[in-house]
């Protein structure tokens, strides 16, 4: 469990190119969505991803920020935000570890 600047990899865990696919979406054109330049985009999807920008992309799709990871990545993931402190969940055990914290 880890604490806010969260990074993930975004080409192992999100599945833009799917949901651009079924939009009928070109990367161009989220990148236009987002006020970037596709290189800016590019940067963001083929490396380190910040939650941030993981909100801002699924605003520009239209979509739930959870839509955008690949189902398979994990077995179960999420945000929870709790008192001004936001909380990465990728497995079963950290979200034991938050509850213990919270209680």
């Amino acid at each position: 469990m880890t604490k806010a600047k969260i990074k993930i990899k975004a080409k192992d865990h999100l599945c833009i190119d799917t949901l651009l696919q079924k939009k009928n979406l070109k990367k161009t054109d989220l990148a236009q969505k987002l006020g970037v330049n596709r290189q800016t985009l590019h940067s963001y999807l083929d490396g380190n991803i910040t939650i941030e920008n993981i909100l801002k992309i699924a605003e520009a799709l239209n979509v739930e920020p959870w839509e955008l990871f690949n189902r398979s990545s994990y077995d179960i993931s999420g945000f929870i935000k709790h008192k001004g402190e936001t909380y990465t969940i990728n497995s079963k055990q950290d979200l034991q570890n938050l509850l213990n914290l919270i209680d």
